[in-house]
């Protein structure tokens, strides 16, 4: 039988995947509609059959064939960390995602100070574009500029093709002409309206530690096939900023069962390729490294010395080969076990702080009999508003943790830093907090799982 030629392009880019999330209402239960698409950066499954060898002894010294045992499934997620959707990865992670507006301006949620509010975003804008703007052009004249916030949010064209952009910057023009900074994704033509925008209400969000984790199919289109990963359970989070690169938050899963939605086989009569799917994904930027916005606290206050990086880790404790006598090759569900949070800290030796915490207090000269507990929060924002009143916020609460080693490497040609690692542990017996993540963003869902 002659081989069917490719149709498609013969080395597929992984710049054409597309990675999509959906909640499972029953356990290995297939959802092939997501309710959320990813930006991955890696996105690696591992599928294996675990071949049960037959040693016994048959006069030979060839091995009898292997008999197929349990079909198990591993994955790795690494995905970029945008404002809105990274809400339901870590909502995968940690268990629980509630709508804690209530939380606003109170103890608990002591970052959050500001009430919700529904503010107006501009001035009363009414007025019209002097000329065609173009998707992905970054300046609009106006007919009129008054009213417009240098920072602010406006509405532009009207019916299907109306867009809420941001203004980054204006300038007036002659008469009560003007330039407004701001970034289209759609095009408009010349004198569609420009007024001021709907008001969204920002919404906080607590993402919390909960035992049973939701289980979620993740969809994956790679060009030469779309897959069903079915029975996805996170085992570890890893939230680590990098430097010189976007925010990431990174996962490891199990899954329970994996099926093709269709690919490009040459054993089939007549082979195609699958349709691409049409993913909808953020407009926002993601969280970095770098924001003006962005700060540390240690013990509630900012740190004393550089923040020079960080990471957390949380192990979910999943127990992946619970024993199923007679459930077949298809895992049962993951017990979880006790979850382990810690991670480790990088800081300018600027000041000898961090190190009397680790002997065990702000006064200490060396180690101590008791070691106190230390508070910390890294908290990342965006430029991006939701209204004139909050941007994407994203804080990572850690609230009891204890520093395991301090140490400042000395490297000859290099600068000095504390390299620290910490484990930790609830605020209180049962509050389960030992890490909670805090977004602010647009979604005002109450259902537990964010809506997803």
């Amino acid at each position: 039988m002659p081989i069917s030629t490719p149709t498609a392009p013969f080395a597929p880019s992984s710049a054409l995947v597309a990675l999509g999330l959906a909640k499972e209402a029953t356990f290995g239960t297939f959802v092939n509609t997501p309710t959320v698409w990813m930006v991955p950066d890696e996105a690696t499954f591992t599928p294996t059959n675990e071949l049960l060898e037959r040693p016994g002894s048959r006069q030979r010294i060839g091995r009898t064939s292997s008999v197929a045992g349990m079909f198990t499934g591993k994955a790795t997620l690494s995905c970029e960390a945008d404002p809105d959707n990274v809400e339901a990865l870590l909502c995968f992670a940690l268990g629980l995602d509630a709508l804690a507006d209530s939380g606003f301006g109170t103890t608990a949620y002591p970052n959050f100070q500001a009430p919700i509010s529904n503010p107006a975003n501009n001035g009363t804008v009414s007025t019209t574009l002097a000329s065609t703007v173009q998707a992905g052009s970054e300046v609009a004249n106006l007919t009129a500029i008054a009213g417009v916030a240098n920072i602010g949010l406006l509405t532009v064209g009207s019916g299907g093709n109306a867009e809420t952009v941001q203004t980054w910057g204006k300038h007036a023009g002659s008469g009560a002409t003007g330039v407004v900074a701001a970034r289209f994704a759609r095009s408009h033509a010349s004198s569609s309206v420009v007024v001021s925008s709907t008001v969204v209400p920002a919404h906080l969000r607590a993402i919390q530690m909960q035992s049973p984790r939701p289980t979620f199919t993740t969809r994956v289109y790679r060009v030469t096939d779309d897959l069903s990963y079915a029975g996805c359970k996170v085992s570890s989070l890893t939230i680590a900023p990098a430097e010189k690169a976007v925010l990431s938050v990174k996962v490891q899963l199990e899954y329970q069962n994996e099926a093709s939605n269709g690919g490009y086989s040459t054993y089939d009569p007549t082979p195609t390729w699958p349709t691409p799917p049409s993913p909808t994904l953020s407009t926002l930027e993601p969280f970095t490294f770098q924001s003006s916005f962005n700060y540390g606290l240690i013990d509630g206050v900012a740190s004393s010395a550089t923040i020079m990086g960080w990471q957390v880790a949380m192990e979910n404790g999943l127990v992946a080969d619970y024993p199923n006598f007679g459930g077949g090759r298809l895992r049962a569900p993951y017990p979880e076990q006790q979850t382990k949070v810690s991670g480790s800290l990088d800081l300018g030796f600027e000041t000898e702080d961090l190190i009397r915490k680790f002997w065990g207090n702000d006064l200490a000269g060396g180690p101590q009999s008791v070691v106190l507990s230390t508070v910390l929060n890294f908290q990342f924002e965006t430029p991006w508003l939701i209204n004139a009143s909050y941007q994407y916020t994203m804080s990572i609460v850690l609230p009891k943790i204890k520093l395991s080693t301090v140490g400042v490497p000395i490297k000859g040609g290099d600068y000095l830093k504390q390299s620290a690692k910490f484990e930790a542990y609830e605020s209180a017996d049962g509050a389960q907090d030992d890490l909670t993540v805090f977004l602010i963003n647009a979604n005002g869902s109450s259902s537990n799982t964010g809506g997803f």
